[in-house]
């Protein structure tokens, strides 16, 4: 027994415009669906941006880091300094004493990444600056918010706190 395939050809214009539409939305929204990345790929975009600032801090290289920022960025450090633009951050953190930055090395934990919509991602975790002087020293809690300009997440707004005493994860009871 034999199969035989069969192929119509559309009997009039409107249905070959039809069949044409279908087969163009069809490849159209598959190519879409293919190229934009996902959010898996997000995530790991905007964790890389972060840790690309984390590497331009331990090779010691300003430029680098602030390459990272927006133009408007803000910046609130641990000692409650607020650095208003890219320019004023690099500024800020080219007045740190030149022996205490080129000796120092930063680590990071992102405990917590999410999305405010396609292009605004909230970063939360724990920092440390290693070999820096006592008074510096310890975990600091810290919020970074990307933006996403031109394809590229760059970090707009971040604050450090130092960690002086551990927060119970309890809730209060009243």
């Amino acid at each position: 027994m034999s199969s035989r395939l069969t192929c119509r050809f559309p009997r009039s214009t409107a249905e070959a415009l039809l069949l044409w539409t279908v087969l163009f939305l069809g490849a159209s929204t598959a190519r879409a669906q293919a190229s934009a990345p996902q959010p898996v790929q997000q995530e790991a975009r905007v964790r890389q941006a972060i840790l690309n600032f984390v590497d331009g801090w331990n090779r010691h290289d300003i430029p680098a880091m602030a390459s990272l920022l927006t133009a408007n960025a803000n910046y609130v450090n641990n000692e409650g300094h607020w650095w208003k633009s890219r320019d004023e951050i690099s500024a800020g953190f080219g007045h740190i004493p030149t022996p205490d930055f080129l000796k120092s090395s930063m680590t990071i934990d992102i405990q917590q990444l999410r999305f405010l919509g396609d292009s605004v991602a909230v970063a939360h975790g724990i920092l440390e600056i290693h070999n820096i002087p006592p008074d510096g020293q310890g975990e600091r809690a810290f919020t970074y918010v990307l933006v996403k300009q031109n394809g590229e997440w760059l970090i707009d707004d971040f604050q450090n706190t130092r960690v002086l005493h551990p927060v119970p994860t309890a809730p209060i009871q009243k």
